[in-house]
């Protein structure tokens, strides 16, 4: 039997999470980032996580909710002042 509570390590999972996303694989890259912030969450990544996962729905998988949801989660935790812009504006983009 499989525990689905399992996780791999931090960084191999967001490795995973990178490479999904950047091969176009966007609902599982999606699901991956999740399961790093879901396991991970307060981690020095957890809110350039957050962005990605935000623009994922927002860009790709067509469900702004979710994206607003996670983009107002990094918008108050981002520090990188080119980060924290593209947030904002994707934030305005969807009317949030």
């Amino acid at each position: 039997a499989v525990d689905q509570d399992q996780v791999i390590g931090r960084q191999a999972l967001l490795d995973i999470a990178n490479f999904l996303a950047s091969n176009g694989q966007h609902r599982e890259a999606a699901l991956a980032y999740e399961k790093y912030i879901r396991h991970y969450g307060t981690s020095p990544q957890a809110e350039q996580v957050m962005l990605m996962v935000g623009l994922l729905y927002s860009r790709y998988l067509g469900d702004p909710q979710k994206a607003l949801s996670y983009l107002k989660q990094a918008q108050g935790l981002l520090c990188d002042l080119a980060q924290k812009e593209l947030c904002q504006d994707e934030i305005r983009r969807l009317g949030g």
